[in-house]
């Protein structure tokens, strides 16, 4: 990100498209989020966020990806592609979309997408970030290099953060109880986000022992969420417009049972 900021003269020099393309993956709360806002604010640009559920026609596409002013009280062309970061949330649900039966409209914003990405009317200074829970469910061109340029995952929070979150809620420097919350943690045998971990010490500010001796409480976040993503798993699959599609769920289903948790 460092090198695409501070080197625009290198990529004309090459004759390499001034872009930068970023797909972003993983479950809910691990910081996907997080991670735009904070480059908004590291390279001072608008963040603009274009979800592809309401977005049906090639027309609504561009219409917003190519805006300039997105306000009446902003100035015509005041907000260039070198002020703003263009994200599409949930990528991956043009993809269900294009398996239901009114496929040929879902089609053309597909098209519309990989046009705008890196068609004719490719502009320069750009970033672009894609989300998604699953990156298998994308289709190869929309993330093949030279449209995504980075791929990352944000996952489940490993010791370093469970620490460092610990830490930081509760105030305490006690090196002992730190690794008993943290020991007690992965003895639970579950796997949360960050925003899961930080909300439960949301009621332990300032008073590490009550934390430590709760800790059992976090099983029930791990369920809630895990139930809440099966019950979407099995929605998406389960349109009544769509016919069950038996093999893609199933193995849905196995990496919801492994991967995720």
């Amino acid at each position: 990100i460092d090198f695409f900021i501070n080197n625009k003269k290198w990529y004309y020099n090459k004759g390499i498209p001034y872009s930068l393309g970023i797909g972003i993956h993983g479950p809910p709360g691990t910081g996907k989020t997080s991670f735009i806002k904070a480059l908004a604010n590291k390279t001072g640009r608008h963040i603009i966020s274009i979800s592809l559920k309401l977005v049906k026609t090639k027309k609504d596409l561009y219409s917003t990806f190519f805006e300039d002013r997105y306000n009446d009280n902003n100035e015509k062309n005041s907000i260039g592609f070198d002020k703003k970061i263009i994200v599409f949330e949930d990528i991956d649900c043009i993809f269900k979309e294009r398996k239901s039966h009114d496929e040929a409209r879902n089609s053309m914003s597909f098209s519309g997408i990989l046009n705008a990405l890196d068609g004719i009317s490719t502009s320069q200074n750009r970033i672009v970030i894609l989300t998604t829970q699953y990156m298998r469910n994308l289709d190869s061109a929309l993330i093949r290099p030279g449209r995504v340029d980075y791929i990352m995952h944000f996952d489940y929070i490993v010791k370093e953060q469970v620490e460092d979150i610990f830490k930081a809620f509760t105030e305490c420097e006690d090196k002992e109880k730190i690794n008993k919350f943290c020991k007690l943690y992965f003895e639970l045998n579950i796997k949360t986000s960050v925003c899961s971990l930080q909300q439960y010490l949301m009621k332990y500010l300032s008073n590490p022992d009550e934390a430590i001796n709760n800790i059992d409480e976090l099983k029930k976040t791990a369920i809630y969420v895990k139930l809440d993503i099966f019950n979407k798993l099995i929605n998406s699959h389960l349109r009544p417009s769509n016919k069950v599609q038996a093999p893609r769920m199933a193995r849905d289903l196995e990496c919801l049972s492994s991967d995720s948790f």
